[in-house]
C-alpha cells in the first residue's frame, strides 16, 4: 500500500516536472534561463 502510494507520488512529481520544465524550456534556452537566475 504505502509503496504503491509513494510510486504514484513520484510519477505524478516526473509528469508534472515535465510539463512545467519541457515548455519553459522550449520558450526560454538555458542560456537565458541562467542569465535570470543571475539577475
Amino acid at each position: 500500500m504505502v509503496i504503491k502510494v509513494f510510486d504514484v507520488i513520484a510519477t505524478a512529481g516526473i509528469i508534472a516536472l515535465l510539463y512545467f520544465v519541457l515548455p519553459n524550456s522550449l520558450k526560454y534556452p538555458p542560456e537565458t534561463l541562467m542569465e535570470k537566475e543571475k539577475v
